[in-house]
């Protein structure tokens, strides 16, 4: 039976962390094949989201193969830019926690269209 490990996602703005409510997020696997589509919530969380994991015991020996999966979180709403995620990393039998912050559009209106994206670097196992 296939593992699974599970992803929360926290879409806020400002550094008072204020929620983003209706926030459309895709998850991705490293392929771009669609893994995932919510919105999140009025405290600005989407999740748990159950996403195939390999092997919790490769972990315990190295030469087994990859130790976690790696996907793809894009987050957009109207009044935001949008946010592109890649490398976020999911372990087996583990709920991470990626909190998203986003940059309302009145602080740059002619930026409607506007995306920024954070290559999260895999950690050293």
């Amino acid at each position: 039976m296939q593992e699974q490990g599970f992803l929360t996602i926290r879409a806020f703005t400002s550094s008072a962390y204020l929620s983003v409510p209706g926030a459309v997020v895709v998850v991705e696997d490293e392929s771009g094949q669609l893994l995932a589509l919510r919105s999140t919530d009025q405290d600005g969380l989407a999740g748990p989201i159950a996403i195939d994991t390999p092997p919790k015991e490769n972990s315990l020996r190295p030469e087994a193969g990859p130790v976690c999966c790696s996907v793809t979180l894009r987050i957009r709403h109207p009044r935001f830019e949008g946010m592109t995620l890649q490398g976020v990393q999911i372990f087996p039998q583990v709920e991470s926690f990626q909190p998203v912050q986003l940059v309302p559009l009145a602080a740059h209106p002619a930026a409607w269209d506007r995306s920024s994206m954070l290559r999260i670097q895999a950690q050293a196992l």
